[in-house]
Order: C-alpha cells, then sequence, then structure tokens
C-alpha cells in the first residue's frame, strides 16, 4: 500500500467536505427543534407540534415593554380608547408580541385581569376601541401580551366617564315612515322591518332583518347570544354565543366561520366548547371541533377535534383527529389519531394513515404497515410471531477486543417473558485476530446458547479451509456471557458459517444483542458480514 497516495487522496476528500455547504439538504423529518437560551429555558419549538401540524410555536418568552398611556374619550353610553402605538422609553415592539391588551376597573388601583379585559387592539401600530359602559367613571389600564403568553406590566390608570344621549343625539326628522310603517306596528310585533344597531327587549320580530346588533335569549343563566363581536379573548369575528349557565364558566361556547390561520383565501368553520378552567401557564382549556373546505390546486380540505388545546403544560393531557385531503391529483392526504396522557406521565400515541401506508406510534415508537408488509419496532411482544432482522451492510472492527453490540443484531425483551434465539453469522478473520462473540442479555435473564461455527483452530494452513470444505468445527452449550471464538479462511474477505441459538427467560425487560471485538487488537479488520441474520419468538 502506497501510504503517500493514500494520504493524498484523503487530504482531497477532506478539502471537498470543507468546501461544501452547510445544511444543503437538511430536513427535519417528524420531529421538533428545541430551541433553548444560555440558562437552557425552553424558547421555542421548530417543526413537528405535538398536535401534529408543523410551525414555530414560541414559548417562555421575555416580558414586552409597557405600552404608552392610552387616550380615553367619552362617547355615547361608552368610552373610545386609542393607542399610538408606542411604548415606554421608547422601545420597540419586540417579535413575539402579539397585542395590546385594554382593561377597565371601577378604581384606580385595580389590577388588571381576565374579568377587567374589556378588548384588545391586535396591531403594534395601535388603534382605537369603543367599550360599552354604565353612565359612571372607569379607569383605563394598557399591557402588552407576547404569542408565549407573557403579559407585560400595566400603565398608569386614565379615567373617563360615558356620556349620555341628549338632543343632539336625536334631532327631528331622523326617524320617518320610510323607516317605520305605522301599519307593521300590532302591539307588540313587528313585521318586516329592518333595524341597525338597536336594541329590542320583549317582543316578537317576524321576518325582519337586523344588521348591527345584538341578538339574546336571555341575559343570564343558559342562553344563545348572536353578536357581531364576541368577549374579549375570543377570536374576534361575529359569533354564535352558547353559555352553558355552569358556575364557573369562563367563556361559552362559540360558533363561528372566518379565514383559515396562515391560509386567508380558505373559509373555516369553527365549534368551541364552553371554557371552565386555565393549566399551569395560562392557557385556555377547551374541547374544539374545526373544518374547512377544499379548493384544488390552492389547499386542502380539513377537520380537526381536540379534547383539549395541546400544549406542553396540559397537565390533563389530550386526544385529537387531524385530517387533510390532498390540495391535487398528486396529493397527499391523511388523517391523524393522537392521544397524550396527563403530562406526570407523558405517555402519548397516535394513528397516522396516508394513502401509501399507516403508522402506529405506541408511545414514541413508530410502526409501519405498507404494502410491502409491517415494519416494527421495539420488544418482540406477540407470542408465536417471529421477529427478524437481516444486516443491510458488512460491520468491521478494527484495534479492539472490547465486545460491543452488533448495529444491526439487537432486540428489545419484555420482562417475565420466554423467547428461543438464533444467530445466523458470517464472519471473517485475519492472521492477527480471530472473531469473539458472547450474548449480551437483559439483567437476570436465564438459560443457555449453542454454538456451531469453525473452531478457533482452523486457520489458512488447515487442508480445505481456503475453500470451506473440511474445516474444523466446534460445537457446545455455553452461558450467554461465554466467549465463542471461530476460526477463519485465507483472508478477512472470505467468510465462515456460524450459528448461536438458545433460549432466555426473562425477569426484567431489556436488549438482547451479539457483541463481537477481535481476539487480540489487530489494525486488520475483523467482520461479520452482510446477510447475517437473527430471528426471536416469544414462546411464553
Amino acid at each position: 500500500m502506497d501510504i503517500g497516495a493514500q494520504l493524498a487522496r484523503f487530504e482531497a476528500r477532506l478539502s471537498k467536505v470543507e468546501r461544501s455547504s452547510r445544511l444543503s439538504s437538511a430536513s427535519l423529518d417528524n420531529t421538533a427543534l428545541l430551541v433553548r437560551d444560555d440558562a437552557g429555558s425552553l424558547r421555542a419549538v421548530v417543526g413537528q407540534q405535538e398536535d401534529g401540524t408543523s410551525g414555530i410555536n414560541v414559548v417562555n418568552g421575555p416580558t414586552p415593554p409597557t405600552p404608552s398611556a392610552p387616550t380615553v374619550e367619552a362617547a355615547l353610553a361608552a368610552l373610545t380608547v386609542t393607542w399610538d402605538g408606542t411604548f415606554s422609553d421608547a422601545q420597540v415592539a419586540p417579535l413575539d408580541w402579539m397585542r395590546c391588551e385594554v382593561h377597565v376597573g371601577p378604581t384606580a388601583g385595580f389590577t388588571p385581569d381576565q374579568s377587567t379585559l374589556r378588548n384588545t387592539i391586535e396591531t403594534a401600530q395601535g388603534g382605537s376601541v369603543t367599550i360599552p359602559l354604565p353612565y359612571t367613571e372607569w379607569y383605563i389600564k394598557l399591557r402588552s401580551r407576547t404569542s408565549s403568553g407573557v403579559a407585560g406590566a400595566e400603565t398608569a390608570a386614565v379615567a373617563g366617564t360615558p356620556r349620555q344621549a341628549d338632543a343632539a343625539d336625536i334631532v327631528a326628522g331622523a326617524i320617518t315612515a320610510d323607516l317605520i310603517d305605522v301599519d307593521a306596528l300590532n302591539g307588540k310585533t313587528i313585521n318586516g322591518a329592518t333595524f341597525n344597531g338597536g336594541t329590542i327587549n320583549g317582543i316578537d320580530i317576524n321576518g325582519a332583518t337586523v344588521t348591527g346588533g345584538v341578538l339574546q335569549t336571555n341575559t343570564s343563566g343558559s342562553r344563545v347570544v348572536v353578536t357581531p363581536s364576541p368577549p374579549a379573548g375570543m377570536v374576534n369575528r361575529p359569533t354564535m354565543l352558547l353559555y352553558s349557565g355552569v358556575t364557573g364558566e369562563l367563556f361559552p361556547a362559540g360558533l363561528n366561520a372566518g379565514p383559515t390561520v396562515g391560509v386567508p383565501a380558505q373559509p373555516t368553520t369553527a365549534l368551541g366548547a364552553p371554557i371552565v378552567a386555565q393549566d399551569s401557564s395560562g392557557a385556555y382549556s377547551q374541547a374544539v371541533f374545526s373544518m374547512g373546505s377544499p379548493k384544488a390546486g390552492s389547499f386542502p380540505g380539513r377537520f380537526a377535534v381536540a379534547t383539549n388545546a395541546p400544549t406542553a403544560t396540559s397537565e390533563i393531557g389530550f386526544a385529537a383527529i387531524d385530517a387533510a385531503s390532498g390540495s391535487s391529483t398528486s396529493g397527499t392526504s391523511y388523517m391523524n389519531l393522537y392521544v397524550k396522557d396527563g403530562n406526570t406521565t407523558g405517555k402519548h400515541s397516535s394513528i397516522y394513515t396516508t394513502g401509501d401506508y399507516v403508522t402506529i406510534n405506541a408511545n414514541g415508537v413508530d410502526h409501519t404497515f405498507t404494502s410491502s408488509g409491517l415494519s416494527v419496532t421495539g420488544s418482540v411482544m406477540a407470542q408465536n410471531t417471529p421477529y427478524l432482522v437481516s444486516k443491510p451492510s458488512n460491520t468491521d472492527r478494527t484495534s479492539t477486543t472490547t465486545r460491543t453490540a452488533d448495529p444491526h443484531l439487537t432486540v428489545s425483551l419484555l420482562a417475565n417473558a420466554t423467547y428461543i434465539v438464533e444467530f445466523h453469522l458470517y464472519v471473517g478473520g485475519s492472521t492477527f485476530a480471530l472473531v469473539v462473540t458472547e450474548w449480551l442479555v437483559p439483567s437476570g435473564a436465564t438459560g443457555l446458547k449453542g454454538g456451531i461455527g469453525p473452531a478457533s483452530s482452523a486457520t489458512e494452513g488447515t487442508a480445505g479451509n481456503n475453500n470451506a470444505d473440511g474445516v474444523a468445527m466446534r460445537a457446545g452449550s455455553h452461558n450467554f456471557g461465554t466467549t465463542l471464538t471461530y476460526g477463519r479462511r485465507n483472508v478477512n474477505t472470505n467468510l465462515c458459517y456460524a450459528i448461536e441459538t438458545g433460549t432466555v427467560t426473562t425477569t426484567s425487560a431489556g436488549t438482547l444483542a451479539l457483541a463481537w471485538a477481535q481476539s487480540t487488537s489487530s489494525t486488520t479488520f475483523n467482520r461479520v458480514g452482510l446477510g447475517s441474520w437473527m430471528r426471536v419468538v416469544r414462546i411464553a
């Protein structure tokens, strides 16, 4: 071997690697990248989220800056609150800034919380909101909130008092005959009229159109409310609110339709159950159902059902079904059934189905059905069902007498079970070292193994060894940890055949593996070859 030429080739290959682009073809396959700060705290989850969607989920963000003090103006039976989009100390909105909350309290010293939140301003450019209030003095405070749910410090309170209607609000001639047909007024019944933004109490409305107002079956308890502006904290779109009347209800059920988040051209209908609790991070716990219609060539049809918001702090866990059609003639459709236990155990499983395959994930371990058959990962569980592994490539080892598990010939065993085990091995040694094997088994496992193969005395000097005819053999029964040394042929790439088999009875779960190394440390490799295989069958 020309060492100089070999070093020159290595240097040329290393130079190509150093000049190549980093992560030129990188991907996150069915997983997520966790972003942490210098203290080790989780800041973001990039990639596959726990609910099966993909994206960037920001968590545990820093405290946002305090908005500048609001401008408060009296309006008819309301206060108009304006924020100019700036922050105290000339700070700028951080990238995870989500909204400016508008809180209303009866005194200047009130503390903003969920009960005082009356509206939000959803853009860092500022804006105005009008809040209906009784005719008394009220105090307004603003505070920022980020996409990870962190609230900033509140502003100083600004006072304001709603104004009552006066003569300027109702002028002569404002109500004309073309707006109210006298013949249509029958006691407390109004037929065929149009109402814009008004309040109607205690009458029958037959065939009328109501625009901009609120319809409700009652003012408290179990009721239905149709409103263009749902309570702060809910999605701000026209909504049918379904109040359960249950004590402790934080938000009613809501039924609405609007654009899909991230796909503004796709309409989505959503129904959320009433909310009665929050998790430890302050996120609301809610069962939801949503569905969006498809448009060929643009976006898939989709529906999702979840028993709870799928967040990292969902103490009680959740179950969800998420499904989507393809958006083209060659598009992929899928449905994912996902279940997660409470976060004390954190166990989770799913069934993910496409037109091509079905993957069953049992607590993080995938088992996949395809047209070619079933691919199973993990322990051999079913009785009398063989578990087969074939080495897809050669494994060569040099300069080691420390026996370690073969990278392919390994499997997990359950506790309190009995297995029949077979290893069929193609082994190659050299004039410097032979292949030495032993079994690694779970702690406390009992049984014996048998080994048949070329004896350690078999070398190229033995008649018939070079063509594997007349090889001296070994055959014996041994403990799992007993080492077996196999002989060789004329070169280490001409392999010998050995069989090791036995019965393993476990008391604890663990890994079964064929461990092997060289009999003497040598820079000339020893090999367990491509096509070597194992079979494990649970019999009890």
